[in-house]
């Protein structure tokens, strides 16, 4: 299995247009990318698919990307509904692909974002 990782710089994000701007850049979206919530879930809900392939970034079959956050915690603050489309949109591809019996595609990975004292992990 390939290990894939895309960074994401949320520094950079400030508005809907950049977030969708740094994942197009991040995950190298086709050109004719909409910028849409919707445009942004289905591309990343077939990253997998082999018979068409529109994405720079992409995996086989069964395999996962793992999308991570950079500076999330400012990001958090300055655009929260930008925040909770990356992590309520993200699980929800996965749950929509195991709904129709597929294997989750994505994983979120970030830090600084404390509600649990994680120091004796």
């Amino acid at each position: 299995m390939v290990w894939h990782v895309v960074q994401i710089n949320c520094d950079a994000i400030v508005d809907d247009r950049t977030f969708h701007q740094e994942f197009a850049a991040a995950f190298g979206f086709p050109k004719d990318y909409l910028g849409t919530r919707e445009a942004w879930m289905l591309l990343l809900a077939k990253l997998d698919d082999v018979s068409n392939r529109v994405t720079e970034v992409y995996c086989d079959v069964g395999e996962v990307v793992t999308v991570e956050l950079l500076n999330v915690a400012s990001f958090a603050k300055r655009c929260p509904e930008e925040f909770t489309l990356c992590v309520e949109g993200i699980s929800y591809i996965n749950w929509a692909r195991l709904e129709e019996g597929m294997k989750p595609i994505l994983a979120l990975a970030f830090y600084g974002m404390q509600t649990y004292d994680l120091s004796n992990f």
